[in-house]
């Protein structure tokens, strides 16, 4: 089964979230067009948060990923952009924030598995 692959862009903070949704988290995590070190990870997760380098990271998620999951790699995502910027944790900045990756991340689970019905994948 092929990657489903977005960008999300956090425009005020020039940061770019990009999203892979994989059935084999792992194995898409290990693909050398990513550039991540090296990890070791005992079993597959249900999500993972990857750091990119400076103002970009990865979530990555399983088409049935369920929102907790989401929510979960979203925060990650969130305190390594604020930390990038050098900014505090602001709790009203947070919740705006994973408010936004949330709904996103849903979006694009919608559309993979839209994607899928329409053969396209």
């Amino acid at each position: 089964m092929k990657i489903f692959k977005k960008a999300i862009k956090i425009k005020p903070f020039r940061y770019t979230c990009y999203v892979i949704i994989t059935n084999n988290i792992l194995e898409e995590r290990k693909n050398k067009k990513y550039k991540l070190e090296e990890a070791n990870y005992l079993e597959e997760p249900l999500g993972l948060h990857c750091d990119g380098g400076t103002l970009y990271s990865y979530i990555f998620i399983k088409p049935n990923s369920q929102v907790n999951i989401l929510a979960h790699e979203a925060y990650h995502c969130i305190r390594k952009l604020l930390r990038d910027i050098g900014a505090k944790q602001e709790e009203e900045v947070v919740a705006y924030l994973l408010d936004y990756l949330v709904e996103q991340l849903i979006k694009y689970q919608c559309q993979y598995q839209i994607s899928l019905k329409d053969g396209e994948m």
